[in-house]
C-alpha cells in the first residue's frame, strides 16, 4: 500500500479477503490510524510531484499549486469570489465590471456578441494610463 496499491489490491496480492481488512479497520484503531498515515504519505508524494512539475515550468501545476497554497502575503479571496467565472455568464460579468467602474473595451463586447452594449459603453479618453493605445 505504501507504493500506492489499494487495500483491495494489497489483499489480492496477499491472498486475504477484503472483508478481513475492513473488519480489522473497524475493530483496531491502531490499524485504522496506520492506514490514515499511509494515505497521508501518499498524498505528500503527489504534492511533492506537483511542486516539482511547477518548478519545471508546468503552468497548470503552478496555477493549481498557487491556488491551493498561496504565499501568506497574498490577499485571501473570499470563497464566493474564487470561482466567479464558473458561476457568472459573460453578460453578468460584463455588467459587474461596469458597475465597478471598469471600462470594458468595445472589442471585448463585440467578441462576446454584445454589440448593442458596445455603443453604450463608457468611452475611455485617449491617453488614459489604464488603457494602452
Amino acid at each position: 500500500m505504501l507504493r500506492g496499491a489499494s487495500p483491495a489490491a494489497a489483499c489480492l496480492q496477499l491472498g486475504l479477503p477484503v472483508g478481513n481488512v475492513l473488519r480489522t479497520m473497524e475493530q483496531q484503531p491502531e490499524f485504522r490510524e496506520r492506514q490514515r498515515q499511509v494515505r497521508e504519505l501518499l498524498s505528500q508524494n503527489v504534492a511533492a510531484a506537483l511542486y516539482r512539475a511547477a518548478m519545471e515550468g508546468s503552468v497548470s501545476a503552478q496555477s493549481f499549486y498557487l491556488k491551493n497554497q498561496p504565499p501568506p502575503e497574498w490577499p485571501q479571496l473570499d470563497e464566493a469570489d474564487s470561482d466567479i467565472d464558473d458561476r457568472m455568464s459573460n453578460d453578468e460579468l460584463l455588467d459587474r465590471c461596469r458597475a465597478a467602474g471598469l471600462a470594458v473595451p468595445p472589442e471585448v463586447e463585440t467578441l462576446l456578441g454584445r454589440t448593442d452594449r458596445a455603443a453604450a459603453s463608457p468611452t475611455v479618453p485617449p491617453g488614459d494610463p489604464d488603457r494602452p493605445e
